[in-house]
């Protein structure tokens, strides 16, 4: 059983977390991120993840796991994964906090025994330069195989460009535009 992260500690994570979910283009998550900070309840049942991995990802990934059980519970309204015009991000808090709260054990349950892994296309910044610059030396086209949760989205990286910031863009000016991480 994991140890349970003070409430002060995981509202710092929660508020920590804002600025990540809206990079990511996650504006429910960034949402609830920020009024989870406040809350004590959905700070106590998302400290009980396990060590080293996201509290924030594991409520709201079990809360959306659960959900796909209730798909007629309001909150399924607020989750564009679930439905074709969501409802506002702003407004989701009440209601995915009272969803939370009515399945708190089964949302419980979840947080301390899953893990997950995240993957974020930017990260395929990281490994495109290198993979461009190896080709180039090779003289031919590379070709890689990724193993991993990430079904391949890190092999994926030339249908993209990258914007590292003061370093430039790379990649072709024609394909959808993906800021590199920041600490590259």
């Amino acid at each position: 059983m994991s140890t349970v992260i003070p409430r002060i500690d995981m509202a710092t994570y929660f508020r920590g977390s804002v600025d990540r979910f809206i990079a990511m283009r996650a504006p429910l998550y960034a949402a609830l991120a920020a009024a989870a900070a406040e809350d004590a309840d959905l700070c106590f049942m998302a400290a009980q993840s396990q060590p080293g991995q996201p509290p924030d990802h594991l409520l709201f990934s079990a809360a959306e796991l659960v959900l796909t059980d209730n798909l007629d519970d309001p909150l399924a309204a607020y989750f564009p994964t679930l439905v074709k015009q969501a409802k506002p991000a702003a407004e989701a808090f009440p209601v995915f906090r009272a969803f939370c709260l009515a399945h708190r054990a089964k949302i419980e349950a979840l947080i301390r025994t899953r893990t997950v892994q995240t993957t974020f296309l930017n990260r395929a910044g990281l490994i495109a330069p290198a993979a461009c610059v190896v080709a180039e030396q090779a003289g031919e086209p590379l070709s890689l195989i990724e193993i991993g949760c990430s079904a391949g989205l890190l092999t994926l990286f030339d249908h993209y460009q990258y914007d590292f910031g003061a370093r430039g863009r790379f990649g072709d000016a024609g394909r959808p535009l993906v800021e590199a991480p920041n600490w590259v």
